[in-house]
């Protein structure tokens, strides 16, 4: 069923009920990974990390990494650079939503994730994500997301699973028509969560094993896992790196960034599962 036919789910769900509930018998989701990054041709060891977490841990059929360049660069690129599952897509920087102009960069990217799916479909990851398990589960679903725990429980768009013809990325594009320029997450989590999925429950199928709450901080930064109790605890992962200088103040004096040599000294959570995939590649960076 992964084809470019379009689906009108619908439709399907009218002789289907609970359709995000049990799923299609067979996947239907594109197995592509795709990531934006914009104005940061270099690539660092966290966006590394991830990449190579979803290499191990998902075998994607192919990465698209969005970006407004044609090539990348850094030591950590040119060692993934000739892995063909990997393509460099060239996406302009979003200027615009329904007439009205966009600043933020962050809100740029929560605005180009939705049409990336919506042309594409697959799995859309931040670039600090970090892939524990396998999405497979999640390819049999129109839409796949993850909540937050506080108030309102908005949606985590840090890890989408998606058709390109679910029905809530239409619903949650047409969102931008409200468009709030002043608040950091109200159209990306709040808004979306609140108009749309409590309305509308069986738009999506939620799970708790994407963790994009930011209370993954204790896990990841203060605490020390062992590999086994974390492998079993999510699928993916967010791990809040540009937020980790307010959220994670003490780790973050210690830790200002991470790289291959000093993430060996690292006994944290987040040590345990970058060492998980870096002692898989058999080549030194």
């Amino acid at each position: 069923m992964r084809n470019n036919t379009k689906l009108s789910f619908a439709l399907i769900e009218s002789n289907h009920s609970k359709l995000n509930e049990s799923g299609f018998p067979n996947n239907i989701v594109e197995n592509i990974v795709h990531y934006i990054r914009w104005n940061q041709p270099e690539v660092d060891f966290i966006f590394y990390i991830s990449i190579q977490s979803v290499l191990q841990n998902h075998n994607p059929d192919k990465i698209y990494i969005h970006c407004n360049c044609y090539d990348l660069r850094g030591k950590y690129w040119n060692s993934i650079r000739t892995n063909e599952k990997i393509v460099i897509k060239y996406l302009s920087i979003v200027k615009r939503i329904f007439g009205r102009k966009v600043e933020n960069i962050f809100h740029k990217a929560d605005i180009a994730r939705i049409n990336i799916l919506m042309t594409y479909g697959g799995i859309y990851l931040d670039n600090d994500v970090f892939v524990a398990n396998s999405f497979n589960e999640y390819l049999k679903y129109e839409i796949s997301l993850g909540f937050e725990a506080r108030k309102g429980q908005p949606l985590g768009n840090q890890i989408i699973v998606a058709h390109k013809d679910a029905r809530f990325l239409q619903f949650w594009l047409n969102s931008y028509h409200f468009y709030d320029h002043t608040q950091w997450y109200f159209n990306a989590g709040e808004f979306p969560a609140k108009t749309i999925v409590q309305v509308n429950p069986n738009l999506v199928h939620r799970t708790d094993k994407f963790w994009v709450d930011c209370k993954v901080i204790t896990f990841l930064y203060e605490q020390n896992l062992s590999e086994k109790e974390w492998r079993n605890s999510f699928t993916a992962i967010h791990l809040f790196t540009s937020h980790r200088y307010y959220l994670a103040r003490e780790d973050f004096s210690s830790f200002p960034t991470f790289d291959q040599h000093n993430i060996l000294r690292y006994n944290k959570t987040f040590g345990s599962l970058a060492l998980s995939v870096l002692i898989k590649i058999n080549k030194n960076i």
